[in-house]
């Protein structure tokens, strides 16, 4: 079985070549729950199925408003740098504004902006075309795996109650203190790790660590704790 992000990318893939027009911005302005659950295709209904078709639809009518319906026009607008397409993504798709305002202070993760941006990047080098500037700009995408990795090694602690509370599948609340510090501190973590690497790997960045850690989390042990549970369209 195939499940999580890795399961809906397969879905997807599936339903492109079945001829389902997925990246015509059309389509996905106007697609509706009946028909994303239909190409997903899973044995549950995935979770938060409305608020992702929704994120579907404003994106279709984003493209077709501002980018002539194209989602090359917003890869050509970036000018090649990581930076410039990860803001593009911000400012112009709500579903990557990824933001809180905690004691007052604006606090941005934008883990799936970054994430899209260093995605998009995979593909440019496996094509063997000119890789995207300022990469090493990019923080570690703050999600639910890769702090699972860092408390697993230890690099990341929790205090006892929080600890309690993923370890027995409590939902933490989205926009918490909790939810915030855990995803803070993993960006902080990866960049303590990146100084700590640098001697011995000078070209090291915040990304490929968060790709490293991520891909541990793929091979599940028995012994593993429990990723925090969080309700988002963020992760």
């Amino acid at each position: 079985m195939i499940d999580g992000a890795t399961g809906i990318f397969r879905a997807l893939e599936e339903a492109l070549k079945n001829g389902i027009p997925l990246l015509d911005a059309h389509f996905l302005q106007n697609i509706n729950r009946e028909k994303f659950n239909e190409i997903l295709n899973g044995n549950i209904e995935i979770p938060l199925l409305d608020e992702r078709v929704k994120c579907l639809n404003k994106a279709g009518e984003v493209l077709l408003k501002y980018f002539n319906g194209s989602f090359m026009k917003v890869f050509e607008a970036a000018n090649g740098d990581a930076i410039e397409l990860t803001n593009l993504f911000i400012k112009f798709f709500s579903s990557f504004n990824d933001y809180v305002t905690f004691e007052g202070e604006k606090i941005e993760f934008h883990k799936r902006a970054q994430l899209n941006t260093d995605m998009i990047n995979y593909r440019l080098a496996k094509r063997g075309e000119k890789e995207l500037s300022n990469l090493d700009k990019l923080t570690a995408f703050a999600d639910y795996k890769v702090p699972q990795m860092l408390r697993k090694f230890g690099i990341l602690k929790y205090t006892p109650e929080l600890a309690t509370k993923i370890d027995s599948y409590e939902e933490i609340e989205a926009g918490s203190r909790e939810e915030i510090e855990i995803r803070a501190t993993t960006i902080w973590a990866v960049e303590e790790m990146k100084e700590v690497l640098r001697p011995r790997f000078p070209q090291i960045t915040a990304r490929q660590l968060d790709d490293h850690l991520w891909s541990l989390g793929q091979t599940k042990s028995p012994d593993d704790k429990p990723y925090h549970r969080t309700k988002t369209i963020y992760y």
